[in-house]
């Protein structure tokens, strides 16, 4: 059963000390509304909690990292791709019980130091395009490590 961010919810208006009368909230936030982002990113928080401390991950400087965020763009870290694979099912579920979607075509694998995944991943049963080079945070990261800084 899918919620609605605002089922439920009571509202009231403030201005300066006084408090108008409370009233059921019909509506959530949409797109361009003040609160969305931190509305959005307050729920992606929470469904990245499914994943976040579950022993997975690549060792960086002895820290176990499975992902890197930066607002609603998402990166999973992995050496094995089962294990990738169970986290893009861990995600994918806490994301539907939040009534968030993975977009499939704009989701990526990328294997370093080979171009070739050893198996495919999916999200509902839908391949993740495998590539050899994307653009992440103005960064051109390639299959072979290298890494370049785009002009904007």
């Amino acid at each position: 059963m899918q919620q609605s961010i605002g089922e439920k919810s009571k509202s009231a208006v403030k201005v300066g000390q006084e408090l108008g009368e409370w009233f059921s909230t019909t509506i959530g936030t949409r797109q361009g509304d003040p609160i969305s982002p931190n509305t959005f990113i307050t729920y992606l928080e929470r469904v990245m909690g499914t994943i976040q401390d579950n022993g997975t991950g690549i060792s960086v400087q002895g820290e176990r990292i499975n992902n890197l965020r930066f607002a609603d763009d998402i990166d999973l870290l992995e050496n094995d791709c089962e294990k990738l694979q169970r986290n893009v099912n861990e995600l994918n579920t806490a994301a539907q019980r939040a009534g968030l979607k993975i977009n499939v075509d704009k989701t990526k694998t990328m294997v370093f130091d080979t171009k070739q995944i050893e198996r495919e991943i999916k999200v509902r049963e839908e391949v993740i395009e495998n590539v050899k080079v994307f653009v992440y945070l103005g960064s051109l990261l390639t299959w072979n490590t290298v890494i370049t800084a785009q002009e904007t």
